[in-house]
């Protein structure tokens, strides 16, 4: 029998004191008995899987640095919620299994607090943020999320040198900032292509017409760039390799 892995991807942002929404917690003080109910471990048990293990989740640690205002209250400053998260139930987080993930949202050129970049030239904000998680926290993340799932195919290529996994795919969803709605929506791992980020790199195992007519344009560009033909092609056996590799 196969194993599916759901995998619960908590953003984890800190307080949020928006004036147009009462239901968001304002301060840390409002935050903290909130996230005390995940972390107990009557909830955790409630829910186990079918090993019989509690519930695990990935906490997506976001950042707030590099903006210009903070109209929303936000606790700005490197590692601040992340380290709140340690000091409070960093135990807890070890103990239960959780995993330690990275959520980035990309400062616009604006710099106000609470609005995304969609153009990933507008800040460099990211190489100060991981520089100093390594240096000053000895942490470097194995798992991404973009904020707002907003993608390009610089980001996705950056993403794709830095991270083994990348949990910023929305398809087939579709929002005013981000359009999901042509990607990959098949609960499988796939490698992003380099130019069109939504469909998969492995030109042979797109999962759809469209897939395939954007992954193509990739591959003819480079044949045409290195003049020497692509070709990708990998039996059943060696799919089946990759998959022991990805969920070993």
């Amino acid at each position: 029998m196969s194993k599916v892995y759901v995998v619960f991807c908590m953003d984890t942002e800190g307080p949020c004191d928006d004036p147009d929404n009462d239901s968001l917690l304002k301060t840390w003080k409002d935050v903290d008995p909130a996230m005390d109910k995940l972390f107990d471990r009557k909830f955790r048990l409630k829910y186990k899987d079918s090993m019989g293990n509690g519930l695990k989740i990935g906490w997506f640690f976001l950042t707030w640095t590099g903006f210009k205002t903070n109209p929303r209250g936000r606790d700005f400053g490197y590692h601040k919620v992340r380290d709140h998260y340690s000091e409070r139930w960093g135990k807890l987080i070890v103990d239960y299994g959780d995993e330690e993930c990275w959520h980035y949202h990309h400062p616009p050129v604006s710099g106000v607090g609470n609005e995304w970049s969609t153009q990933w030239s507008s800040s460099e904000e990211y190489k100060h943020i991981i520089s100093r998680q390594i240096i000053e926290r000895e942490w470097f993340t194995v798992c991404f999320r973009a904020g707002g799932t907003i993608m390009d195919s610089n980001l996705s290529r950056w993403v794709d040198r830095c991270f083994p996994f990348d949990y910023s795919n929305r398809a087939p969803l579709k929002f005013s900032e981000m359009d999901w709605s042509g990607g990959i929506s098949a609960w499988q791992p796939y490698r992003p292509d380099a130019m069109e980020w939504h469909c998969t790199a492995f030109w042979d195992h797109a999962l759809d017409p469209d897939q395939i007519k954007h992954s193509q344009k990739t591959r003819d560009l480079l044949e045409k760039t290195i003049a020497i033909p692509i070709w990708l092609r990998k039996d059943v056996n060696a799919y089946a390799e990759l998959s022991k590799k990805l969920f070993s």
